[in-house]
């Protein structure tokens, strides 16, 4: 007698269960940003997506956990191998510079703007998103080393995490508090020429 595989029954679990967190973190995005951050509960949030208090904890224990949802790590990730495989002949500005306008677009999604604001509505998250931006900053950093291990310092490659990590800000920032409806590589981009008209 041959045993039927449980391998279909385990995938439907998994993608039950990622539908359900999904439905989950969009329904609290979008209380967080029709009532606000702190108004919201979690309980709220449930009663939203159609679950129970007790199912909404099994995915997310808080309000933070719960945006952290749509704080997508991947960017990350990618900087480090970006930068090692982009033209040898390219100053450290331009590396960081060009290492973000690659991978920008592709983590740029529709509730990129409405996350952002969110962020930015209370004193902790933005200390929680300045962390994230820090966080950006340091790898790139690495990267950087990794192209110039020899230099004697690294004021310059520091510098240039800096800049560049603030122009995503800029461009960020344009985009929420200007409403500029330009992609978020078009503003970086434009925030870069700015930086740079500025330099001598």
């Amino acid at each position: 007698m041959v045993e039927k595989s449980s391998t279909p029954q385990v995938g439907l679990r998994e993608q039950k269960a990622a539908s359900t967190r999904s439905r989950i973190a969009y329904e609290g995005l979008r209380l967080f940003d029709r009532r606000g951050y702190d108004a919201t509960t979690l309980e709220e949030i449930a009663i939203a997506a159609g679950v129970s208090p007790r199912t909404l904890y099994h995915y997310f224990r808080t309000k933070h956990d719960l945006l952290l949802f749509f704080h997508d790590e991947g960017l990350v990730a990618e900087i480090g191998p970006t930068v090692l495989s982009l033209p040898g002949h390219l100053r450290p500005l331009e590396v960081a510079r060009d290492c973000l306008l690659t991978l920008v677009p592709k983590y740029e999604t529709a509730n990129m703007a409405t996350t952002y604001r969110i962020w930015n509505s209370t004193t902790a998250l933005k200390a929680q998103k300045l962390l994230a931006f820090k966080d950006i900053e340091l790898t790139l950093f690495d990267a950087l080393r990794q192209r110039w291990p020899d230099a004697e310092n690294g004021a310059t490659l520091k510098a240039a995490c800096l800049v560049a990590v603030g122009c995503l800000g800029l461009a960020m920032d344009a985009g929420q508090i200007e409403g500029d409806t330009r992609s978020l590589r078009q503003r970086l981009e434009e925030s870069f020429q700015t930086i740079t008209e500025l330099l001598p």
